[in-house]
């Protein structure tokens, strides 16, 4: 029901909408259930790293697009997290004269109890080669009122501006029965929209209404019906608009769904309604083909044609899974994922392929690469009570280690997969360049002058 509505990346291309916002209280909270330790440790080396039994993170995801028989990268998206698996951020680059270059990037933040606080969206300054903020959301709780903010940054005044807010008030089961949406206007909150929402005993939404006002009168706006059947999955989607002349709801769309003996969705067809004559239309449709064990191996997409009465494929997507780790084994981008998104995470994604139909052929378009490593959490052996610090983290050429003293001290670089990448020897008040590495997570191994070993995880972006 609720999303956190951001201004940050959707990651939506070619009417695939994969990377959408993350829904309070969602399924994704099953995530959250750590499993026993287990340590990796690189055979050349005595470096060892604690991760959380087979968990994994997704780091990255890059996009290419189909040329003239190859395959160029078009789009690659960074993903950060904090031990308690929350996103700290994520960073989309742009692939351009044959290297990376940053583009936008959201940042989130969080209070102890690891509730969502703020989003912040910014844009790369090619000029300045530095972020500069767009806009923010904030989010607050107090009993049974969730609020999100929306503000954009003037660089004329260097100052943040109120823009909208939403209001979201639940019922005891915690689900959202009243929105109310308000535009800041001469320097207070107009309230101009609102939704009401019906649950049955259940706890499935039936009813969602809409009301706006105009001229200081609320009225109706539009409606949306919900039917399920005997498993509670949702069958119907029946949405009416209201018309003020005759001040009635009337037909729009619908949309019907349909699903297996697993429960698993395998069709979605929409429609709209021809006022004129009353009666429904076909307009589009969605196919999907489940594995045994319930992954989403494919899906197509048809548009029906009126002349020939015929639906005719418009596009299609393969998905290529790990098997070896489940959606309880993987810490995903929550804030970027909601349910629907779930459908792609029975197992590991690693691979998205999507096609579309020209003359009858499918001619592939775009492909999606997952990478994902070890989530090592907060689990990296240390010594107790170390002030050792890396500085910038992020970082994008250089870093430098901030520690007591300026002292002779041994520095090795490792990947996620814990392999050594570099070893240098220099006074810790020296920078160490980094330009040649990919951006992703690393791994530094500190030795200082009295052989005590430290670790720290550095990302570079």
């Amino acid at each position: 029901m609720k999303k956190i509505y951001l201004l940050g990346l959707i990651f939506f291309i070619s009417g695939m909408a994969f990377s959408q916002q993350f829904i309070r209280n969602s399924i994704m909270q099953s995530a959250n259930n750590y499993q026993a330790l287990k340590r990796l440790q690189n055979p050349n080396s005595t470096f060892r790293i604690q991760a959380s039994g087979n968990k994994k993170q997704m780091d990255s995801v890059i996009v290419q697009m189909k040329g003239s028989g190859n395959w160029i990268k078009f789009m690659k998206i960074l993903y950060i997290y904090d031990p308690s698996e929350n996103q700290l951020s994520n960073t989309t680059f742009d692939f351009n004269s044959n290297t990376w270059k940053k583009d936008q990037k959201q940042t989130y933040s969080y209070d102890a109890s690891g509730q969502i606080t703020e989003t912040i969206s910014s844009s790369w300054d090619t000029t300045s080669n530095q972020w500069v903020d767009n806009s923010k959301t904030i989010m607050s709780r107090v009993s049974n009122l969730y609020t999100e903010e929306y503000l954009s940054w003037n660089g004329s005044t260097n100052q943040w501006e109120k823009q909208s807010k939403q209001e979201f008030y639940s019922n005891q089961n915690n689900k959202d029965t009243l929105k109310l949406e308000y535009s800041w206007i001469s320097n207070h909150w107009k309230n101009e929209y609102k939704n009401r929402y019906i649950y049955n005993s259940n706890n499935d939404i039936i009813l969602e209404l809409s009301q706006r006002t105009i001229s200081g009168i609320w009225s109706n706006s539009d409606k949306i019906e919900y039917s399920y059947d005997g498993n509670n999955k949702l069958i119907e989607e029946l949405y009416f608009n209201w018309i003020i002349p005759t001040q009635s709801f009337v037909h729009f769309d619908k949309n019907i769904m349909g699903y297996d003996n697993q429960n698993n969705m395998i069709y979605e067809l929409s429609y709209n309604y021809d006022t004129t004559n009353t009666t429904w239309i076909k307009s589009d449709s969605t196919s999907n083909i489940f594995a045994s064990n319930s992954d989403l191996s494919s899906k197509k997409e048809y548009t029906w044609n009126s002349t020939t009465n015929l639906w005719e494929a418009d596009a299609k997507y393969n998905y290529t899974y790990d098997n070896n780790f489940a959606f309880a084994d993987l810490v995903l981008p929550k804030q970027e994922f909601d349910e629907e998104d779930m459908i792609f995470f029975n197992h590991m994604l690693k691979i998205m392929e999507e096609f579309e139909s020209i003359n009858g052929q499918w001619k592939p378009t775009l492909k999606y690469n997952l990478y994902y490593s070890d989530f090592i959490g907060n689990s990296i052996e240390e010594p107790k009570n170390s002030s050792i610090s890396i500085t910038p983290n992020p970082a994008n050429d250089y870093f430098s280690i901030n520690m007591d003293g300026n002292q002779q001290i041994n520095v090795e670089i490792y990947d996620a997969n814990g392999r050594k990448l570099k070893t240098q020897q220099l006074n810790s008040s020296n920078n160490i360049s980094i330009q040649n590495l990919e951006s992703g997570i690393y791994f530094i191994r500190i030795t200082d002058s009295n052989n005590q070993i430290y670790t720290r995880k550095m990302i570079k972006e």
